[in-house]
């Protein structure tokens, strides 16, 4: 996502800052999003995008809970690695 001014002349938009997308960035990515109109002006029709954030937020998800899952792996293995040491050194 970036901020962006359209030109006052620029279609039906408004003056001013804006957030959205790069239609030339998108277009890379999914290119149906992305309309080309007569004078080669490009914008981004966002279909869909929600049901995409949402299979993007459970796919982080599920990445914490596996990072979440090592960490506590791994406290365990340090607590346990900490015990012995301290009982070596008796």
């Amino acid at each position: 996502g970036v901020s962006f001014h359209w030109k006052a002349a620029h279609k039906d938009k408004s003056a001013g800052m804006q957030r959205g997308f790069i239609a030339q960035d998108v277009e890379k990515v999914i290119p149906e999003w992305v309309k080309t109109d007569a004078q080669g002006f490009k914008s981004v029709e966002k279909v869909g995008v929600e049901a995409m954030l949402v299979e993007a937020i459970k796919e982080q998800q599920e990445l914490i809970k596996k990072q979440n899952s090592n960490i506590e792996k791994q406290n365990a293995k340090i607590e346990k690695l900490e015990a012995e040491i301290k009982e070596l050194r008796k």
